[in-house]
């Protein structure tokens, strides 16, 4: 028992005596404060994106382009975007779109029109080598994964209370939406079935409404950053040029996804138009008034992975829960690389206001709508409530 004990206690020694010796080769501790190399931004605000010629580049799949798991979005949130899509098209005629109500969608009028080209009247109008009725066009909803819970061209399957899809019965846009200007790019979907509310998954766009003055929100973005705003840009996961058919690596494919934004002051937002905006779009190449740049906003992702383009025109500016503004122009397919997040070109709140109140007013109907058709003087009532309503509960 003595000769155990003494065994033990001569092992204590020599651990003791070896862990000292360790801690001699350690260095000691220092307490300092981190210095982060950029302390007025939570990341780096640098960005020199390849030429346009490069090779290699842009539809190359380089190493870390698949890391996009911090891309996905969580169930509860930007609970009122939808997909739009025509289904067995290229992607780069979809769309997403805002859950107004229970029957209205809100997206641009470039994504409306483009949709509308396909569209064909009573007699059946031929499109390229297909005929493509407005029932093609699919309006999908979900909590995460746009097919969660149904096959896409199953309908019978759908779980209509937390995801779907539905057609369209009209498509309405601004009727002062003008190609030369990026303005008023706004416009209306009307769905064949209405979707409801499912607290917290699925909801309507929320408004960014003052309780107390009764008022719309206007944010002032040069603050951004020193009142430590967080900003995303939401929308649905699509392919990226650099991924090519490597559709496997592509996690975020018809996810809901976010991309987290910052502001970019319009002079140097300019400056990537030559890649931004295809050759001779004469939105881009508008001078815009003082006034006219309060509703029109340039966000850039920082993050070293994720891109906005222009297949996510519609998809909502989120800051602090409320929609600020909507994506209205992206990079194009050609440059849509999701290691090199081009600035995307939104407009604000203030001119969804304006559409919303002029539609209110009947000041931006056309004739059908003046005729008395029910869906758009069913709009303009929904329309008045939801505003009114979202003074008081959002």
């Amino acid at each position: 028992m003595n000769s155990l004990y003494s065994s033990i206690l001569l092992m204590c020694i020599a651990w003791n005596r070896i862990s000292e010796q360790q801690d001699e080769k350690e260095p000691p501790i220092i307490n300092f404060r981190v210095v982060p190399d950029h302390p007025d931004d939570p990341e780096p605000d640098q960005f020199d994106p390849p030429s346009k010629s490069k090779e290699g580049y842009w539809n190359v799949l380089t190493t870390g382009a698949e890391n996009l798991g911090l891309l996905f979005a969580g169930k509860s949130e930007f609970i009122w975007i939808v997909d739009i899509r025509i289904m067995d098209r290229d992607q780069e005629s979809w769309s997403t779109g805002n859950l107004l109500t229970y029957h209205y969608v809100l997206t641009t009028c470039r994504a409306i029109t483009g949709l509308g080209k396909h569209r064909k009247t009573e007699e059946s109008r031929a499109v390229g080598t297909e005929n493509i009725v407005i029932s093609d066009i699919k309006i999908s909803y979900c909590t995460q994964y746009l097919w969660e819970a149904y096959q896409r061209k199953e309908e019978n399957q759908v779980r209509h209370d937390i995801s779907g899809s539905r057609t369209a019965t009209a498509l309405m846009a601004n009727v002062r939406c003008d190609p030369n200007t990026f303005l008023n790019d706004l416009g209306i979907i009307y769905l064949s079935q209405g979707i409801s509310p499912y607290s917290p998954l699925i909801g309507y766009m929320p408004l960014p409404l003052n309780l107390e003055t009764v008022e719309w929100t206007v944010a002032d973005f040069n603050q951004m950053e020193s009142k430590r705003w967080v900003c995303h840009v939401a929308s649905y996961g699509r392919k990226y040029r650099n991924f090519g058919f490597t559709n496997i690596l592509q996690m975020t494919l018809d996810f809901k996804v976010k991309y987290r934004v910052y502001y970019v002051e319009w002079n140097k937002c300019r400056s990537y138009f030559d890649t931004i905006c295809p050759r001779m779009d004469p939105a881009c190449g508008r001078l815009y008034s003082e006034d006219d740049l309060l509703k029109i906003l340039c966000f850039r992702p920082r993050a070293k992975i994720g891109a906005i383009c222009d297949h996510d025109r519609g998809a909502p500016l989120v800051c602090e829960g409320r929609v600020f503004g909507m994506v209205v122009r992206g990079v194009p397919y050609q440059y849509c690389h999701d290691l090199t997040p081009f600035p995307a070109v939104v407009v604000s709140i203030e001119n969804v206001q304006e559409y919303f109140e002029s539609l209110i007013s009947f000041e931006n109907t056309d004739r059908e709508a003046r005729s008395g058709s029910k869906e758009v003087i069913f709009l303009f009532s929904t329309l008045l409530v939801v505003i009114i309503c979202s003074r008081f509960f959002t």
